[in-house]
């Protein structure tokens, strides 16, 4: 992205390589694309750049913000959404409200961990004494413009003082470096023009259901009363179980975002949509007892050799386990 040559209109081709350094040799036609956006970004959200357990607020980072780091992370976000990545969902209230300049109201999520226990043992004393000991022994209070207490009752104006001093004041200019980068191709002035239809992307987090993933992929059918077809159909009952069972049991090694990684190199619906419908297809060719993808074509291919639904599941979940992501980048 640093190339005097980039072009963020340009369509991004991605190549991915094995261990042994050898390029796959696809022509990326959206597949390793998605992965790498997804990969890219679950990265940037556990950077030093970003705090909070779940959701994100930004967080101040010296060397960060030396080397330009927030505006590529707003640069990478812009061109992950408008070139059919995934979207965010891991921003906080806090973050969204301040990207597009509304009144924002910090949370102790919005801070750091160390600030915020250090806050959280300080709204949880109850005697001045106690109240003062804490506000010596640590410099979070003097840093926020709190130095000491005169009165107890001015404990809860401390708390929301120090968060506002560290969830928005401390990170106006890595704030403003994020804003310039998220302006690539001018998707900042849209999300200022449309907050509510960015607030989505950015914030809301869209749980993948068994039913999502039924109604996103086509299954493409051999003709009706053929021998093929009924191994089909009883490929498909397994599938459709197989999708419950990875909806309702939460300590299976595989997860219904790991699915979506096989077969389309997102873990989640991109904002954009796919370029395509995702197909289910069949491999009557191959003796296969595993399933393969086209993350291009966005087909995925289940085995029609299973005769029970153990063995089709325990071959799923090898098949799935072992592949959640590309090579190397």
């Amino acid at each position: 992205m640093r190339r005097t040559g980039f072009d963020p209109f340009s369509k991004i081709s991605v190549k991915f390589s094995d261990a042994e350094g050898t390029s796959e040799g696809a022509v990326d036609e959206g597949g390793p694309c998605r992965e790498m956006f997804r990969l890219s970004l679950n990265w940037l959200k556990d950077s030093g750049m970003f705090c909070g357990a779940h959701k994100k607020n930004l967080n101040l980072c010296g060397n960060a913000l030396h080397k330009n780091m927030y505006f590529e992370a707003g640069r990478l976000i812009a061109l992950s959404l408008i070139h059919g990545g995934p979207g965010l969902i891991f921003f906080s209230e806090t973050l969204f409200s301040l990207l597009c300049d509304q009144i924002a109201v910090p949370t102790l999520d919005d801070i750091d961990r160390d600030v915020r226990e250090t806050t959280m043992q300080f709204q949880n004393a109850n005697e001045l004494e106690e109240l003062r000991t804490i506000i010596g022994n640590s410099d979070v209070f003097s840093l926020s413009g709190f130095p000491i207490i005169g009165q107890a009752e001015e404990q809860e104006k401390i708390v929301q003082g120090t968060l506002r001093f560290f969830a928005v004041d401390r990170i106006r200019e890595p704030l403003r470096q994020l804003i310039a980068g998220l302006n690539t191709c001018g998707l900042y002035d849209k999300l200022v023009q449309y907050p509510s239809i960015f607030k989505d992307i950015f914030c809301s987090e869209i749980t993948l259901s068994s039913k999502v993933i039924e109604e996103l992929f086509l299954i493409v059918y051999t003709e009706p009363g053929t021998n093929t077809r009924s191994k089909e159909n009883r490929v498909i009952s397994y599938f459709r179980d197989y999708v419950l069972d990875l909806e309702c049991d939460p300590t299976n090694i595989v997860t219904l975002p790991d699915l979506l990684v096989f077969a389309t190199g997102s873990d989640c619906l991109p904002p954009l949509g796919f370029p395509l419908r995702p197909e289910i297809m069949f491999l009557h060719e191959k003796n296969s007892r595993f399933p393969i993808a086209n993350t291009c074509s966005l087909q995925l291919k289940l085995p029609v050799v299973h005769t029970s639904y153990e063995d089709f599941k325990t071959d799923m979940d090898f098949a799935m386990g072992n592949a959640k992501e590309f090579g190397f980048a």
